[in-house]
């Protein structure tokens, strides 16, 4: 599981986060769900072979009784079969309370299922508690799947009639970019919206934290999905009603300058490799001043320069007696061959006379 998926889950956790998420998405901004009304509940269904995960399932009571199960599935990435992904959870959901409710029958023994409830291992009087996936996206570009099954079944020279009898499911799907503003939450839901619609501004994302301080759980979620590798224990601290918050903007500004304050040491020790590359024996480490920080460029050049002068003048000179020796050398021989070519005239004249 990765570092996004926990802290989403953490966070989708707290039942006044869950019910504000509802009441925001299923009524409006109506406070219909209550978080005491809120019961986490398993995540994992059809506990054999098969079994089927959830990130987040409350059950949502009234009087003591489960009226509704309600799943959150926290998503990064646009699915794009998320739309089955919800039919086989929901599913998996209700062959989960059929087995469940069959065994509580069998189990007590108190009523003798007949010849169709006994092959159908269920009671012919057997109600289901209704289950719905709401799906949240916090990505920061818009979710490009499909969002209902009609969309992904193929249809062409079906008749219209015949549709009719198609099962559709349209998905739940919460996708901040959906929304010009999130007063339909009341709580961190709306916090967290607000900040991941800045979240490709830095700038105005310091501004909106100025004085505003969210819960350590709103602050680590942010984090997780923005990628900001904040130290968020390092800038946690005690509200004045002795809430634990998380002082974002300055965990951001500070993140901001320490990222320009990398990207100066890259460029410098950029700089220093170039250097190197082209070193002529001059060794770069001499002149570096604090650690990696600094470097006294001026002096490395120059007398990498002056290195280069004598190195050259020295260069030259040995050049230059070279040049002269073999010159030398050249003369040399040519008076050896005038000598000889001398000495075979003379023979010959030597021989006619």
């Amino acid at each position: 599981m990765g570092k996004k998926d926990i802290k989403e889950k953490a966070f989708m956790k707290i039942p006044a986060n869950f019910a504000d998420l509802c009441n925001g998405v299923l009524f409006e901004g109506e406070q219909v769900i209550k978080p005491e009304e809120l019961e986490e509940a398993g995540t994992e269904v059809l506990k054999k072979e098969n079994s089927v995960f959830s990130d987040v399932a409350m059950r949502w009571k009234k009087n003591n009784s489960v009226i509704s199960v309600i799943e959150v599935e926290n998503q990064s990435r646009t699915d794009y079969a998320m739309v089955i992904r919800n039919l086989n959870l929901i599913a998996s959901h209700y062959q989960d309370q059929i087995k469940q409710k069959w065994a509580e029958t069998t189990d007590k023994g108190d009523t003798k299922p007949g010849r169709d409830e006994f092959l159908s291992e269920m009671m012919k009087d057997t109600l289901l508690t209704p289950v719905i996936v709401i799906v949240v996206y916090y990505n920061e570009d818009p979710w490009k799947g499909k969002r209902r099954l009609f969309e992904l079944l193929d249809l062409d020279g079906i008749p219209e009639k015949y549709r009719d009898y198609l099962l559709d499911y349209k998905m739940i799907l919460f996708d901040y970019h959906d929304y010009d503003n999130y007063e339909i939450f009341t709580g961190e839901m709306k916090r967290l919206c607000e900040a991941l619609c800045l979240q490709k501004d830095k700038d105005a994302l310091i501004a909106y934290f100025k004085n505003n301080n969210p819960p350590v759980n709103t602050a680590e979620l942010l984090n997780a999905v923005m990628n900001m590798k904040i130290d968020i224990e390092k800038y946690t601290q005690k509200n004045e009603n002795n809430e634990e918050v998380t002082d974002m903007c300055t965990a951001i500004r500070e993140l901001i300058e320490d990222g320009r304050e990398e990207g100066r040491k890259e460029e410098h020790a950029n700089t220093l490799r170039i250097l190197n590359s082209v070193k002529m024996e001059n060794n770069i480490e001499i002149y570096t001043q604090n650690g990696e920080d600094e470097t006294d460029m001026c002096t490395a050049l120059k007398e990498l320069y002056e290195d280069g002068h004598v190195k050259g003048r020295k260069k030259g000179l040995e050049e230059g007696r070279k040049e002269e020796r073999a010159n030398t050398e050249r003369e040399r021989k040519r008076a050896e061959k005038a000598e000889q070519r001398v000495k075979e005239l003379e023979a010959i004249l030597a021989s006619k006379a």
